[in-house]
């Protein structure tokens, strides 16, 4: 019923102006308003104008609904404001009890933990970590030369201090080659062969644990060849690398935790020492 005005309405919350449309009121019902201020708050952040006005007309239509019913509420039960108002205190004070801890969470910076505590978390924890596929590290390399056995040969497993071996014998040899140095996935290494390799006039050899070697015909002969100079199998725990970010989020959990438990309990020891609560008979 309202979607054709909610539209401009939005609109006008979205736009910016000189004229602060916060305070205008959308709806009035009895001594209760609701306004543009109240209604934005309500509405979730990065929707589109559409799905901006689906929500708003729904929270409209609640609106009513509940204020009909407050002044129902009202009529029927003597005095019901006086008797829910310290209810309504404690309520936002847990509200503004949250926002500090959220200010307090906020205010911790992942960048601050050093690189061994982030270690020594992790490989505590490291059994929580676990590859739901197989993940690589692998050399790609594309060549016309018709000596694969020799390459198969001299593509053998390397591991970091080795990258410039193979990579010293491509540039010698004028043989195209891309070093994925970052872990990729299963499905993305499939998605890497797949945009390397034409699916039509393709001859897939079998592949070893390290080397995935496949032919196309271009016309003449093409082969390609994945390396992989490292694979993390699904079940096996991932690298520190690949959690860095998540285990440095993790401890700030914990430290929220106990950090504002520690912070709250400074508090109030101060205001203990410095007298400032007072007690009356």
């Amino acid at each position: 019923m309202y979607q054709w005005w909610i539209v401009v309405l939005i609109y006008l919350i979205s736009c910016g102006s000189d004229n602060d449309p916060n305070n205008k009121v959308i709806v009035r019902y009895k001594d209760s308003e609701l306004t543009v201020g109240i209604l934005k708050s309500m509405l979730p952040e990065n929707l589109s104008t559409a799905d901006s006005a689906r929500i708003a007309s729904l929270f409209i239509d609640q609106w009513i609904a509940d204020q009909i019913i407050v002044q129902e509420a009202k009529s029927k039960i003597p005095d019901i404001e006086k008797k829910i108002e310290p209810m309504v205190q404690n309520y936002k004070d847990k509200l503004m009890i949250m926002e500090l801890k959220k200010k307090y969470v906020n205010d911790l910076n992942t960048n601050d933990i050093p690189e061994d505590t982030l270690r020594a978390w992790y490989e505590r924890k490291k059994s929580s970590f676990v590859a739901g596929q197989n993940y690589y590290k692998c050399y790609y390399i594309m060549t016309d030369r018709d000596d694969t056995p020799e390459i198969r040969k001299r593509l053998k497993p390397v591991k970091d201090k080795d990258f410039t071996i193979v990579k010293n014998w491509c540039e010698k040899n004028k043989v195209y080659f891309h070093l994925e140095d970052e872990w990729i996935d299963h499905a993305t290494f499939l998605k890497k062969i797949q945009s390397k390799i034409p699916s039509q006039n393709l001859s897939i050899l079998p592949p070893s644990n390290t080397v995935f070697f496949a032919i196309t015909y271009q016309p003449k002969p093409i082969f390609h060849f994945f390396l992989m100079i490292d694979v993390i199998k699904s079940g096996q725990p991932l690298p520190f690398e690949m959690v860095k970010n998540q285990v440095a989020n993790l401890i700030i959990h914990e430290k929220s935790n106990k950090g504002f438990e520690e912070y709250v309990n400074q508090m109030l020891l101060k205001v203990k020492e410095n007298k400032e609560v007072q007690f009356f008979e």
